[in-house]
């Protein structure tokens, strides 16, 4: 049993699913939220629901020619609301295209929030169309049919643009997460990426590759022809001379990770801050008695650790919070946001976008969340049981086409137990 929810955890992780909506969450739909007020700034960083989804309200109901939106995870009450508001912007004579993923969240209890809002949405007469993620690269047959389309992006009449972490379903609205709102060239350039991915995937041929500008930004993406988002963390990363502070959900890249203990040992400050992620909570609460907090990230842990690297795991603030940010400060001049994972997956088999700015108020603000976080919501790594380093080997075993799940499987069934780990088969 337990050696099948470690693959499982592991799979899902892959996958991002959300966890279901409760109740709870309610209040942060239908209450007060921060205003992000809307400035001629090129960038402007917005941190959590409470900014995000005021400045995503005030971005669709200023559109007057487009609306462009990419989400992973669009549905519930929120995904209503926005529908409601894309469907009378429609009705104006505003040009709407919304792309979601085809799997609706992947698990069953988040298909159920997401495609009836996709339906009824169809039925009132709004286009939305499903990413061809079956094009997408992946070395295995069971990497191709996990691929997602994981990006979150929103442009408005080619001129504003949103693009980050966050997910516009209820149960997102609490994560730690941040998205930036940009002016000008950058929007105008994600504008272009979405119109490529809206005729893909209309069935016409693959997106175009927009001339991309290239002065205080880069625009890393994964696409079926293009995989530039880990040459462009990668560069940075083996650049970095001073510091490098790491935010992130997820985290299994193998050649990320060395160049983080690379970096380590050029003298670089290196501090990684990630989820303790307990991914039952997506499929059923009887696997929060499983010890199997923060599965997906083992991997990074052990060879953190093993190479003298400051790691910790992000406490969340309340309930079914998670760190759900992908972002980076480097040498306190470089910043990283958007939707990619640091994971084999996100830089080179799903659809992700991510940003490279060099923006000095947004890296300024980005970089204060950063440090208050490591100063009040980190929670040191000291070690990991002798278990979790050993389930760590075999999923990279895995990530390597060393071993089958079923291989996988069989070793954590056999391996030696701890005290940590109470074997409950």
């Amino acid at each position: 049993m337990r050696s099948r929810m470690v693959l499982a955890s592991l799979l899902l992780a892959a996958g991002c699913a959300a966890p279901t909506f409760s109740p709870v969450l309610r209040p942060l739909l239908n209450g007060p939220m921060s205003r992000v007020s809307a400035t001629d700034a090129a960038m402007e960083l917005m941190v959590d629901g409470k900014e995000i989804f005021p400045a995503a309200f005030d971005l669709i109901d200023n559109a007057k020619k487009s609306i462009q939106m990419t989400f992973f995870l669009f549905g519930g009450d929120l995904g209503r609301q926005i529908g409601d508001k894309l469907l009378a912007k429609k009705a104006a004579g505003v040009n709407v295209q919304l792309i979601v993923d085809p799997a609706y969240g992947q698990t069953p209890k988040v298909m159920a929030q997401i495609k009836p809002v996709i339906e009824s949405l169809r039925a009132k007469g709004l286009e939305i169309r499903t990413y061809p993620v079956k094009l997408l690269p992946a070395p295995k047959p069971w990497l191709k049919a996990a691929a997602i389309t994981h990006a979150k992006l929103l442009v408005a009449d080619g001129e504003v643009a949103m693009m980050g972490g966050m997910n516009f379903l209820d149960s997102e609205m609490i994560n730690r997460d941040y998205m930036v709102r940009v002016h000008g060239g950058l929007a105008a350039h994600i504008g272009d990426v979405m119109q490529g991915d809206w005729d893909f995937s209309g069935a016409n041929p693959p997106p175009p590759k927009p001339k991309q500008e290239q002065n205080d930004w880069a625009l890393g993406e994964t696409t079926p022809t293009k995989q530039t988002i880990k040459p462009m963390w990668l560069s940075a990363l083996n650049a970095a001379s001073r510091s490098i502070d790491i935010e992130m959900l997820l985290m299994d890249h193998p050649e990320g990770i060395k160049a983080l203990t690379d970096a380590h040992k050029r003298g670089v400050t290196v501090r990684v801050l990630l989820d303790k992620t307990n991914l039952g909570k997506h499929v059923s609460p009887l696997l929060e008695k499983l010890p199997l907090k923060g599965a997906p990230n083992w991997l990074a842990v052990r060879k953190l650790l093993d190479a003298g690297i400051a790691i910790s795991w992000y406490k969340p603030r309340q309930q079914w919070e998670m760190l759900h940010a992908k972002t980076a400060v480097i040498d306190g001049s470089t910043g990283f946001i958007g939707s990619a994972n640091f994971t084999t997956r996100a830089w080179g088999q799903n659809r992700e976008v991510s940003l490279k700015f060099n923006d000095g108020p947004t890296i300024t603000r980005l970089a204060g969340e950063l440090a208050q976080d490591f100063q009040q919501r980190a929670e040191p790594v000291l070690a990991l049981s002798g278990w979790q380093r050993f389930a760590a080997g075999v999923w990279e075993r895995v990530m390597e086409g060393k071993l089958t799940l079923a291989e996988a499987e069989k070793e954590l069934r056999t391996a030696p137990q701890d005290d940590t780990t109470p074997l409950d088969d």
